[in-house]
């Protein structure tokens, strides 16, 4: 879900607010600023845990358990980014003819 909001959704919207994407640092802080993302942080440290748990070998078990967790809790940033997007995009923007904007994710 990380990949598809940042990669796309985040671009995407950038574009339809006829801003011009840029890196996804550069394209994490604008949405910081418009209030879409609440840290920028925040996501860099869920997008090292993913990076971590993804191409890391972990043979601590505890160590696995406690990133495991952290990973868990991240899901709520996701989620609230997502409902962020389609908020901000429900004011900013009218959608097409027959077009309805998605349910927010709970």
């Amino acid at each position: 879900m990380q990949d598809t909001i940042g990669d796309r959704l985040i671009p995407s919207l950038m574009r339809d607010i006829l801003e011009t994407p840029g890196s996804t640092l550069d394209n994490l802080n604008r949405m910081e600023k418009l209030g879409i993302l609440a840290a920028v942080s925040d996501w860099v440290e869920a997008r090292n845990l993913r990076n971590r748990l993804v191409h890391e070998y972990m043979r601590d078990a505890e160590e696995f358990a406690s990133a495991v967790n952290r990973a868990r809790e991240c899901v709520s940033l996701l989620i609230s980014t997502y409902n962020n997007i389609l908020d901000y995009a429900a004011r900013q923007l009218e959608p097409p003819d027959g077009y309805m904007w998605p349910e927010r994710l709970v």
